[in-house]
């Protein structure tokens, strides 16, 4: 990892196109992997396990899969990694012989390193991401671009290895996909054109992972899109902007007029999507999109919780007076309107782009359905906020 670092020095900002194909490539020159994985997984690294939606996927495993999961996990804020690691154990109630404590930092250190792990692991599935819509590029290379660099790295030793990469509809959030029907198959361009930092990194990791998929490496990639609050306890994720946007609004007793798109899907939908498929033994490397077929605008979500709508510095006023806490949240939210960097301008209706789905639903069979954004949802997420 420090040498892929340092062989990239340079870093780019969130609109410098070239630079960002640059970064793209900077696992290209690893060895491609010998050998096919199982058809099934029996010892699965999983990162990111300790957020919102790495968590879920781990459930999710555990519940459809027989196999171990081998957790990247790091101590935090004086909590040791393993007692991170039990307390999730208990969360899903699961047999403590099924988990593994992988006590690494993917940045710090490289797992490929460690020879026994990767004799041992047959799958990967990495989830773990810096999550920040308002931060530079630069902010978040180490994490999400040099991060899906170490798990290629990992792959090419021992064990042949199936990857899983969590990626994002994020990465078409160039203006020239404005309107446009987006398919799984199709190369995805734009890179001089992504002004939003989280999106350009996110979009150098999908390049990374497709072009190494091109190369031989058993990869599989989903992009979901804005992940939701879980459909049955209503619980958020604490990066939602848009659980963010409704738990400030409800605080101020207003919602702000936002032309703002949203397509999103719970949480427990993408993590059940993602293990169903980790777990297949007829699906083989593809990129799949977990989303809904329409936006739903936010103003129809504000309806749906009973706020009634007023312009923008009106409702940053109230925040401000109201829930406090979460000015900043509002100071932000007016900012992006007007920023660039935000990608809030991609999310207008004029631009809404469709996201289409056909090979998931091949994978995954008729019977599958995302589930809608709809009042019942809103209410969900109602009910655990005011049960909190």
């Amino acid at each position: 990892m420090a040498k892929a670092a340092a062989a990239t020095a340079e870093v780019p900002d969130g609109g410098a196109g070239e630079l960002l194909e640059q970064d793209a490539r900077i696992a290209d020159r690893l060895a491609v992997p010998r050998g096919a994985p199982p058809n099934r997984p029996s010892e699965i690294l999983l990162t990111g396990v300790t957020g919102f939606l790495g968590g879920e996927i781990a459930a999710a495993l555990l519940r459809t899969t027989a196999a171990r999961l081998h957790c990247v996990v790091r101590g935090q804020h004086g909590r040791p990694a393993g007692e991170r690691l039990q307390r999730l154990c208990r969360r899903w109630d699961a047999d403590p012989a099924r988990l593994v404590l992988v006590e690494r930092d993917l940045v710090g250190s490289t797992l490929a390193s460690d020879k026994a792990l990767a004799h041992r692991i047959d799958t990967v599935v990495h989830c773990a991401a810096a999550v920040n819509l308002f931060a530079p590029y630069a902010e978040l290379r180490d994490a999400n671009v040099l991060g899906a660099r170490a798990i290629l790295e990992l792959a090419t030793r021992g064990a042949p290895k199936a990857i899983h990469f969590v990626s994002t509809v994020g990465v078409f959030l160039s203006p020239r996909y404005r309107g446009a029907t987006v398919f799984e198959d199709g190369a995805v361009e734009g890179a001089d054109g992504l002004r939003n930092g989280y999106a350009a990194s996110k979009w150098v990791a999908d390049t990374m992972m497709s072009r190494a998929r091109a190369r031989g490496f058993a990869v599989s990639t989903y992009r979901p899109a804005f992940v939701g609050w879980h459909s049955a306890s209503g619980r958020a994720g604490a990066h939602d902007v848009v659980a963010l946007l409704l738990l400030s609004s409800l605080g101020a007793g207003c919602a702000p007029r936002l032309d703002l798109q949203i397509n999103s899907t719970p949480v427990d939908h993408v993590a059940e999507t993602v293990a169903q498929v980790v777990g297949s033994s007829s699906t083989g490397p593809a990129t799949f999109h977990v989303v809904n077929r329409a936006a739903v605008p936010f103003l129809d979500l504000a309806t749906a919780a009973g706020l009634r709508v007023v312009a923008l510095d009106k409702w940053e006023a109230a925040v401000a007076a109201k829930a406090p806490p979460l000015a900043r949240l509002a100071a932000l939210v007016r900012r992006s309107q007007t920023d660039p960097t935000s990608g809030a301008d991609e999310l207008r209706a004029a631009h809404v782009r469709t996201y289409d789905d056909r090979r998931l639903r091949e994978a995954l069979g008729s019977g599958y359905e995302p589930p809608p954004m709809d009042a019942r949802y809103v209410a969900r997420f109602l009910a655990s906020v005011r049960g909190a």
